[in-house]
């Protein structure tokens, strides 16, 4: 009993004195400068005392992050509800300005183009039609090494609908950049029209976030 008593007493002086090492080196650390925590919001201010990053409650109860310019004007915020600033782009079109195919192999039509990555995938989303008895086929490609293409979607005859891609091609690296996303469409039957509308949706993200695979569809 007596060896068992002396062991615990050791554990405990020996977790004592590893938490007071903790704490002096806590206090010995050197603090992030111009930062300042008031009712739950982290504070970043630059040289001039001008908040330049916000962290927590960054206004009408809301958590999240806010950045700011040297000026104090909001560039940047996000909360539990969403992105705030910068607004989300929308892209508008003509619904009747579309793309006539009627070839027998691929060409471009529309092309997507983002100057420097930001992440492994790509979703985009666009309307095709094909005339009565004519059939065709879209797909996307990117000017990635290799060329890479997503699957081709069938568009059967005399139908339209939304088409959409989720795809994470081999070669696409955050940083790097510019890629060319290019949606591409062709005739497989028929004698009329595979009509492509610009994509009402077109943007960039991780493949784990959209579930985008190789092939796209």
């Amino acid at each position: 009993m007596g060896s068992m008593r002396h062991l615990q007493n050791n554990d405990i002086g020996g977790m004592l004195g590893e938490l007071s090492r903790r704490v002096r080196d806590l206090e010995r650390a050197p603090a992030l400068r111009n930062t300042s925590m008031t009712s739950g919001t982290t504070t970043i201010r630059d040289d001039n005392d001008v908040a330049r990053v916000k962290l927590g409650l960054v206004g009408d109860d809301s958590y999240g992050l806010a950045v700011y310019d040297d000026a104090g004007t909001p560039t940047f915020r996000l909360t539990e509800a969403g992105q705030v600033y910068p607004y989300e782009p929308l892209p508008v079109s003509k619904w009747d300005d579309s793309v006539a195919v009627n070839a027998a192999s691929f060409v471009p039509v529309w092309a997507a183009t983002c100057s420097y990555a930001t992440a492994d995938a790509v979703q985009l989303q666009t309307y095709v039609a094909a005339d009565a008895g004519t059939t065709g086929e879209v797909r996307l490609s990117a000017n990635l090494s290799g060329t890479p293409t997503t699957d081709a979607i069938a568009i059967a005859d005399g139908s339209g609908d939304y088409r959409e891609w989720k795809w994470a091609p081999s070669g696409l690296v955050a940083g790097t950049g510019p890629v060319v996303f290019t949606l591409e469409a062709r005739r497989t039957g028929g004698s009329g029209d595979v009509n492509v509308y610009p994509p009402v949706q077109s943007f960039m993200t991780t493949a784990e976030a959209i579930g985008a695979s190789g092939t796209g569809v």
